[in-house]
């Protein structure tokens, strides 16, 4: 079962002070959306190699004595994705530089984003794929408590996959479900309603509470684009 923690940054405190299940947790949360990172930014160079070797030395900065992690703080402006995403763009650098004095590339490190693809670059594989973490821990607890609803909570979590999984119109869902449109569409709007609250509780634990809004609304925006 995942559960949104409240005290998220209370877990990256305490990877920094060396906690070995702390330290776990923060792999598995993050480790995604820092290779989806070092892909975007390495996948038509030689550097394509190093993408494993990257996301561990962003995990040794963070994690060594006196790391990144120990200057983390919850009210940075951007959060905590904000000041993981300098973290990397450090580790890249010195990836960079080394291969360039290995002479395996001979662009300099501030034109290494133009190796990415035409449609995404590495800040944006980065953000989509923090988006994507955050978006599925909120639709894993607004599951976990719909289902306690019963027959009621499983049809909105039915229609939210139907809705925007599929991309099905609500008349049509009504017509296959043979439901009252009036009745689906007022379990949508609860439905989805529910659904930003469980958005913010876990945005919440990565931002500071003045930028709550703005991070909801950058996620919303995010995925409709």
């Amino acid at each position: 079962m995942v559960v949104a923690d409240p005290t998220r940054w209370s877990i990256i405190h305490a990877a920094a002070e060396g906690d070995e299940g702390a330290r776990g947790s923060f792999a598995r949360w993050y480790g995604p959306a820092i290779r989806a990172y070092f892909a975007a930014r390495w996948q038509r160079g030689p550097l394509g190699r190093e993408i494993d070797d990257a996301a561990q030395d962003v995990f040794v900065d963070c994690f060594k004595q006196g790391g990144a992690l120990m200057r983390a703080n919850s009210r940075c402006p951007g959060g905590f994705r904000a000041y993981l995403h300098g973290i990397m763009r450090v580790v890249a650098r010195r990836f960079e530089q080394r291969a360039k004095r290995r002479r395996m590339l001979l662009l300099d490190p501030s034109e290494m984003e133009t190796l990415c693809g035409p449609d995404e670059t590495p800040s944006h594989a980065y953000d989509r794929a923090w988006a994507e973490g955050v978006v599925r821990e909120a639709t894993d607890l607004y599951e976990q408590r719909a289902r306690r609803r019963g027959a009621v909570g499983e049809r909105r979590i039915a229609l939210l996959h139907a809705r925007f999984g599929d991309g099905q119109p609500i008349r049509d869902v009504a017509k296959a479900w043979d439901v009252s449109p009036v009745i689906l569409h007022a379990d949508y709007a609860r439905a989805r309603a529910e659904f930003r609250a469980m958005l913010r509780r876990v945005v919440r634990t990565h931002h500071p509470e003045d930028e709550v809004d703005a991070e909801c609304a950058r996620l919303v925006q995010f995925f409709s684009d």
